[in-house]
């Protein structure tokens, strides 16, 4: 037998084989749950850190795909909008050939109707003229 000294209250004990093997399995017992601890709180460490960084990563990914959606729509907006902008530019473009052709029109009708008054007024006074005429041969006529 031999004599050890505890390490935790310095007293000094006698142990035999069997319970020197005892000690010993219950030191390497000890450690081994110690190290098995150690190392399950170092992998739920690592398992936080992957969590923390794969809730980053997706967090990222999405602020990703809405900056990228929000450029869509301001894209499709101001395509709207150009697309609204050329429509009006058309719309008065139409109108302003709608508008002088309209003009061309009146300006053509009046002058038809001014031609049309000319030469009614030329009628009248060639018919006028004609039938002076005329009256004036019939009285050229009687008076002979």
């Amino acid at each position: 037998m031999n004599e050890n000294i505890c390490l935790h209250c310095g007293k000094a004990f006698k142990i035999d084989e069997s319970g020197y093997a005892d000690l010993l399995k219950q030191v390497r017992d000890h450690e081994f749950e110690k190290q098995l601890n150690q190392s399950l709180e170092l992998a739920e460490r690592d398992k936080d850190a992957a969590v923390e960084l794969a809730k980053t990563q997706v967090a990222s990914a999405m602020q990703m795909a809405a900056s990228e959606k929000e450029a869509e729509i301001l894209e499709l907006q101001a395509k709207l909008k150009a697309s609204d902008t050329e429509q009006q530019l058309a719309i008065a473009e139409a109108s302003k050939s709608l508008e002088k052709e309209r003009d061309d029109l009146i300006n053509r009708l009046q002058q038809s109707e001014q031609d049309r008054q000319t030469s009614l007024e030329l009628t009248e006074a060639r018919f006028t003229q004609q039938l002076q005429e005329t009256v004036a041969t019939k009285d050229a006529e009687i008076q002979r």
